[in-house]
């Protein structure tokens, strides 16, 4: 089996947003994966020199779509953020944000899509069987407790606000999850004449797919600003 490993990066798209491929070990008659991997961030508010604060993790059991061989495995992250007034929240969202860059920000997903497949020869060409795709999402948002003394309109305030930016991650999950299927849909039991054919057309639909993905993300912060049309905006607005 041929063993060949290309990278290939695409640079920031805007500020927080990047999209990158990878394409693994594949070769006639054995088995091929493709990588692509995304990150978006949301409501944004850049700051230097910021340290990412304490993350605690909790992972979802893996998801299987019945009709297709696409698992998705959902991760939750939390920052915790300190403070009193809104003002108080707004510095500690500063200073343990999820950074990307140099930059930090209130909410970020990242995502990650493996394609696995085997090319095998049959009579005439060349199919591609056993394609299964495994997709990671990682959702990171703030998560305040707030203190004996916090304004009750600052709290109902936060209330909407981390609704709303856990809505905005959730659709990004959810354009990654369309993603997967497609990718999925794209390779599964495609014919060439040689497993050469196949598996250079498997990369290409692939790497089509990872531009499109990319392009769904920036559609839909540009559409919402990243979330803070929708209400995933900190300090609150008048």
């Amino acid at each position: 089996m041929r063993l060949l490993l290309v990278a290939v990066s695409f640079a920031a798209l805007s500020l927080g947003s990047y999209w990158a491929l990878t394409r693994g070990p594949f070769g006639p008659g054995g088995s091929g994966v493709e990588g692509i991997a995304t990150g978006v961030a949301s409501g944004m508010d850049a700051v230097s020199g910021a340290v990412a604060g304490p993350i605690a993790r909790q992972a979802e059991e893996p998801e299987f779509d019945g009709g297709m061989a696409v698992f998705t495995r959902l991760t939750r992250q939390a920052y915790a953020v300190t403070g009193t007034t809104a003002d108080d929240v707004l510095a500690s969202l500063l200073e343990k944000g999820p950074r990307d860059g140099g930059d930090v920000f209130f909410g970020i997903t990242d995502t990650e899509l493996d394609v696995h497949y085997d090319p095998a020869d049959i009579s005439g060409g060349c199919v591609i069987r056993d394609t299964r795709v495994y997709l990671d999402v990682t959702i990171t948002l703030p998560e305040w407790a707030p203190p004996a003394g916090a304004d009750s309109e600052t709290v109902a305030e936060w209330g909407r606000f981390i609704r709303a930016l856990q809505s905005h991650e959730d659709q990004h999950r959810q354009i990654a999850v369309d993603g997967a299927e497609r990718a999925y849909r794209a390779v599964a039991d495609l014919y060439r004449p040689s497993c050469q054919a196949a598996v250079e057309e498997a990369r290409r639909r692939l790497e089509r797919i990872g531009v499109e993905i990319k392009s769904a993300h920036r559609r839909f912060d540009a559409a919402t600003d990243h979330g803070k049309t929708d209400g995933a905006a900190w300090p609150p607005r008048d």
